[in-house]
């Protein structure tokens, strides 16, 4: 969904505001809301590590990288931290970011080894849109996070501090909600249900 998609929206909330700066905002408390609640996360294909390198280097299709949810081989997540050890050669155990989209690892495959990654996404700030879910379900919440960052712009004729506060509440209390939501439906939960009679 194109970011202009709720200025509508926001421009209710806030009179006079040119739809440029709107979608300005909305563009940015959706930035700050995939951040705070990582909302949108998407396994990263094509990371391989060559043999006799550390270096993997990741681009998601869309979006840009906030952070690193999950980095494993053949199904074993690799610690992340950077062990105070020399180079070594083995299967990786370890592995820690070097730049946004780069991650390295200790220790040096022999062979080119294929490496799992999940990454928390979120648009950047050149983006026009972001993927639809996001706006499905949290919508109203972004609308809120809009507003609280156009209210809180000095020397416009907008500018209200107190309506900000109220606003970026809502948004705060939202993305708390949202984060534990997402929390619960990240992993497979399974309830077992004890059998009457023990058997």
């Amino acid at each position: 969904m194109i970011f202009s998609g709720l200025n509508n929206q926001v421009m209710l909330e806030v009179q006079g505001v040119p739809s440029l700066i709107a979608e300005m905002e909305v563009r940015m408390a959706t930035i700050e809301w995939c951040a705070q609640t990582e909302s949108w996360k998407e396994d990263l294909e094509g990371g391989v590590i060559t043999a006799d390198t550390a270096l993997v280097e990741i681009s998601p299709d869309t979006g840009v990288i906030h952070r690193f949810s999950y980095v494993g081989i053949d199904g074993v997540p690799l610690e992340p931290s950077q062990p105070i050890r020399k180079s070594a050669a083995g299967k990786p155990t370890h592995y820690w970011v070097r730049n946004t989209g780069e991650i390295k690892v200790w220790k040096v495959p022999a062979v080119d080894t294929d490496i799992e990654i999940e990454a928390v996404l979120k648009p950047k700030v050149t983006d026009r849109s972001a993927p639809d879910f996001i706006f499905d379900r949290d919508a109203d919440a972004i609308v809120h996070g809009a507003v609280a960052r156009l209210k809180r712009q000095k020397d416009t004729s907008w500018m209200d501090m107190s309506g900000s506060a109220a606003h970026y509440a809502e948004f705060t209390n939202a993305a708390h909600k949202a984060k534990r939501r997402n929390k619960n439906l990240s992993g497979v939960r399974m309830e077992v249900k004890p059998r009457e009679y023990g058997f």
